[in-house]
């Protein structure tokens, strides 16, 4: 009889240990803050992030059908983290969450993934910068505070970040990134992928669009430099200078403080800036035919060039002061020009006049209109 008892004992001490050891090896968690877990998946699954913690994501792509999840947890509160990793019938779920009771706890959660090359990502942090790189699939996700970092991905994107920067390059991407507060850069990318800051410069340089769809960039201050847009943009900050490298579509630029400069257009274009100058050198019509010009400066000067043989309905008006005498209309063009009083609710007081010049070149197909307050206004052939 005792002899069985301790056979039972025995049996029973053994099976505990056989548990607990299966339990730490699936969870992949060591006493030193380590985390590994592998799993045998599909392409085409999608993983899922959500670090509840924060914690910044590092997430690579590779030629194997597996999810390799590694993370390291430390700080004096690594303890009173919860993260695991587990299987989906979608694919991998990685999840993290603090479980302590102090409000200024101490850690830093670091999630490094590797993924099979056609993947879909989806994440949401707390706080930290995000990595993506060498991934084909569809990407979702928010970081509540840190730097997007993209590189050698393809297809549609819908990223945001509440306070950092975002850089991508090499990529194929349709969709958009979004930043609170942070510069964006876009390079080296196809597709058609719109950008937006609230506080920072937009780069979009060595880029082109896909389908014919415009861009749509905006930032609430800094600048905005864009190489080429084939399919057209529309972009607008609060306060920083324009650039235009080259535009095939249409164009709407808008700035309340800075210059914009267009610098080959072949598209109907439509530009204004509250306070700065207006270059624009016009190349000709677009395939449709589009080349109708608009151009509106409320203190600078607008310096027009276009073909020689340029067919246009040109109308030109300078708002001024006649006490700071007449402004100057430089023209290859011939024009003729009146100067009318200004009745206007935009000016308070004073002796206020409007230089309006008309003409017209060959069948004047293309409308052309140039506005400014205060500047001068240059139309040449060349």
């Amino acid at each position: 009889m005792k002899k069985n008892n301790i056979s039972s004992v025995l049996f029973i001490t053994i099976t505990v240990v056989f548990v607990f050891s299966l339990f730490s090896m699936n969870s992949g968690q060591t006493e030193s803050g380590n985390f590994t877990r592998e799993f045998q998946v599909k392409p085409g699954g999608e993983l899922d992030i959500e670090l509840k913690a924060g914690g910044s994501i590092f997430i690579d792509g590779w030629d194997k059908d597996q999810v390799l999840v590694e993370a390291r947890i430390t700080g004096r509160d690594a303890e009173e983290i919860s993260f695991f990793a587990e299987q989906e019938n979608s694919g991998v779920k990685v999840f993290s969450e603090y479980t302590g009771e102090k409000n200024t706890a101490k850690y830093r959660i670091k999630v490094k993934v590797k993924v099979p090359l056609k993947y879909d990502i989806l994440f949401n942090t707390l706080g930290g910068e995000v990595h993506l790189e060498n991934i084909s699939g569809e990407f979702s996700g928010k970081t509540m505070g840190g730097e997007l970092e993209i590189n050698k991905l393809s297809g549609k994107a819908e990223l945001k970040t509440m306070g950092g920067a975002i850089n991508i390059k090499d990529s194929r991407l349709d969709g958009y990134v979004k930043t609170m507060g942070g510069a964006i850069d876009i390079y080296n990318v196809t597709g058609d992928l719109n950008a937006k800051t609230m506080g920072g410069a937009i780069n979009y340089r060595n880029n082109l669009t896909s389908g014919g769809e415009m861009l749509n960039i905006s930032t609430m201050g800094g600048a905005i430099n864009v190489d080429e847009a084939s399919g057209g943009a529309d972009v607008s900050t609060m306060g920083g200078s324009i650039r235009i490298g080259k535009i095939g579509n249409k164009l709407n630029a808008k700035t309340m403080g800075g210059d914009i400069d267009i610098e080959e257009a072949a598209a109907e274009i439509s530009a204004e800036t509250m306070g700065g100058d207006i270059v624009a050198n016009i190349t000709g019509a677009n395939e449709k035919g589009d080349g109708d010009i608009k151009l509106k400066s409320m203190g600078g000067d607008i310096n027009v060039s276009v073909p020689d043989n340029y067919p246009m309905d040109i109308r030109i008006e300078i708002t001024y002061d006649a006490d700071d005498g007449k402004p100057e209309i430089e023209s290859d063009f011939e024009l003729s020009e009146e100067i009318v009083d200004v009745d206007d609710d935009d000016w308070d007081s004073g002796d206020k006049k409007r230089l309006i010049a008309e003409g017209k070149s060959g069948s004047g197909q293309h409308k052309v209109l140039l506005k400014t307050y205060h500047g001068n206004v240059t139309l040449s052939k060349k």
